[in-house]
């Protein structure tokens, strides 16, 4: 799979995952939402059911360098290159197993950096650890079975992280939705814009300075208080954008 067309069917994929997510938790009485048009939308945005039905195995590379802020002559102010990482997954679904190779390559650790390897084996309800096992280098490669409870997170986050998982369950019916409900317990709640703001994103750029993304009415509320200037009009390491999710 190509970086190109990996970052556009991804991207899709976990719009429509997302979308599904959101629609099929809020949950309630008076609820109109078609549950399984929504899951087909989904399917139709993955590629399609014969393509899902047909999926035996995907492979996925990545590449990205990590930079660490404030590393400059004043403080907030300019980059340092810490880390190059780079991985390669492959899913086996038929056989229901999964190899991720992991390479992680600091820049000044001593002469020409080191380049920790650590490789990930699962198959089934078994996993196998083979390197390191600790990013800053502190217990030494290891080669071992992995633990039952790094070995479920392993799996979760995979699942979690490729929605052709849980496309393909929903489609052979081994999940299920969730009924809509009345019972406060098992109803989702959507929260709204007003009550997320603000939050803060990390702009790997050359003034290292950090995004406040909020909105209008969020920025008219508090920009003339005492909280508002103490916090983020006199820190030289944020910029404050309103129109961040326009664009």
């Amino acid at each position: 799979v190509t970086s190109k067309i990996f970052r556009i069917c991804l991207a899709i994929s976990l719009f429509s995952l997302s979308f599904l997510v959101m629609v099929s938790s809020v949950r309630s009485e008076t609820s109109s939402v078609d549950q399984n048009e929504v899951l087909e939308q989904a399917i139709v945005a993955l590629g399609g059911r014969e393509n899902l039905d047909a999926l035996a195995s995907f492979s996925i590379e990545s590449r990205r360098v990590r930079y660490v802020m404030g590393q400059g002559p004043e403080p907030g102010i300019g980059l340092h290159r810490y880390s190059a990482s780079a991985a390669k997954i492959f899913h086996s679904i038929k056989a229901n197993n999964f190899r991720a190779d992991f390479l992680h390559t600091g820049q000044y650790i001593g002469t020409g950096g080191v380049r920790p390897v650590t490789e990930i084996v699962v198959g089934g309800n078994q996993g196998y650890l083979m390197g390191f096992n600790d990013f800053f280098l502190q217990t030494g490669a290891e080669n071992e079975a992995m633990t039952p409870e790094r070995l479920a997170v392993t799996i979760k986050t995979e699942r979690l992280l490729n929605p052709h998982f849980l496309i393909k369950d929903l489609m052979q019916k081994r999940l299920q939705f969730i009924p809509k409900t009345s019972r406060p317990d098992l109803a989702g709640y959507q929260v709204g814009m007003d009550e997320i703001f603000p939050i803060t994103l990390s702009r790997f750029r050359e003034t290292g300075k950090r995004i406040l993304v909020t909105n209008d009415a969020w920025l008219k509320k508090w920009k003339d208080t005492k909280y508002f200037k103490d916090s983020v009009a006199e820190r030289i390491f944020f910029e404050v954008d309103s129109n961040w999710l326009t664009r």
